[in-house]
């Protein structure tokens, strides 16, 4: 019984604690962005521990721009000027986005 009593004081913890994404928080998207850790759809990941590169991301009312942004030494910025469009739909209670370029289309979960 007190097992029984644990686990749904422990599933009612975690459930209570998960945050749901709201419109209003797709504005935190905006800003400088390092790669840390992608997994893959099988379940594999590959980590990044040392990133020359961080993407800048321009959002805007569903819809933005990606930019992929170099530190020098002198303390300035290069940017490149290719710029990689997307959208951020939402499915269910997930929102996703959803990047297209001349070469590949991809998602990308937004969990937190």
């Amino acid at each position: 019984m007190k097992k029984a009593i644990f686990y749904i004081l422990i599933s009612f913890i975690t459930l209570s604690c998960t945050k749901s994404i709201k419109d209003s928080d797709l504005e935190n998207i905006k800003g400088y962005w390092e790669i840390e850790k992608v997994i893959l759809p099988e379940g594999t990941s590959k980590e990044y521990k040392i990133n020359e590169e961080v993407e800048k991301v321009e959002y805007d009312n569903g819809k933005g721009v990606k930019r992929k942004v170099i530190l020098l030494y002198d303390g300035n910025f290069l940017v490149n000027n290719i710029k990689q469009q997307f959208s951020i739909k939402k499915r269910k209670d997930s929102y996703f986005i959803i990047n297209k370029t001349d070469f590949s289309n991809w998602e990308e979960e937004i969990l937190t």
